[in-house]
């Protein structure tokens, strides 16, 4: 059984009773000395999903031929976060105002459609945002936008959010509308203008 890191063999002793879950963490813990995580693992040339990895953790070394394991410092990761950000947020702030639109002009089946397949990138953000954060050891108090901070604008967000879906649970499609052009829009804007801050902090520039 060979094991490579971002496609380097490596020198790794191991049984084949161990199991794959153990080596992984092994080698996880040995990364994280030198600031960097596992981003993906592949068994086999097969790409080991999230929902799967405790399913297939519990095999042993021995029934594998090859692991290939990808690696990124942590500063990438975040980077490539707020890559994601930057190409994610215009599409959603047009997805967002389409859908007041709907609402609006009462077409509520086009309006609950688009507002559905919204969900998921509208939850991915604060997801993202937290995942930064937390991962920098970033303090949004302290850092400014606008006449605000990250902190605020953060806060603005989710309050947005659980107002919209107060007002999906109400059915009440106007307050609906309203939130999400003159509240959770202009936010997730004002959060596009602080990417080149945020990545200015994340590379350790003031």
């Amino acid at each position: 059984m060979e094991i490579f890191i971002n496609n380097e063999k490596i020198d790794f002793n191991f049984n084949e009773q161990e199991l794959i879950g153990s080596a992984v963490n092994t080698i996880s813990s040995k990364l994280k000395k030198e600031n960097r995580v596992l981003c993906q693992i592949k068994i086999d040339n097969v790409t080991i999903p999230e929902a799967k990895e405790n399913e297939i953790f519990s095999f042993p070394l021995g029934s594998i031929k090859q692991m290939d394991l990808k690696a990124e410092t942590v500063e990438n990761l975040v980077l490539n976060s707020l890559e994601s950000l930057n190409l994610l947020l215009p599409e959603l702030i047009k997805a967002i105002n389409k859908t007041a639109d709907l609402h609006r002009e009462g077409d509520e089946r086009a309006a609950k459609n688009l507002f559905f397949t919204t969900l998921e990138a509208m939850e991915i953000v604060p997801a993202i945002l937290t995942n930064i954060r937390a991962t920098m050891n970033l303090e949004f108090e302290h850092i400014k936008h606008g006449d605000s901070n990250l902190k605020g604008l953060e806060e603005g967000m989710l309050s947005a959010i659980s107002l919209i879906y107060e007002a999906q649970k109400n059915e009440d499609y106007v307050t609906l509308a309203d939130v999400l052009e003159y509240e959770l829009s202009p936010n997730l804007s004002s959060w596009f203008d602080a990417i080149p801050v945020l990545k200015k902090r994340c590379n350790g520039k003031d």
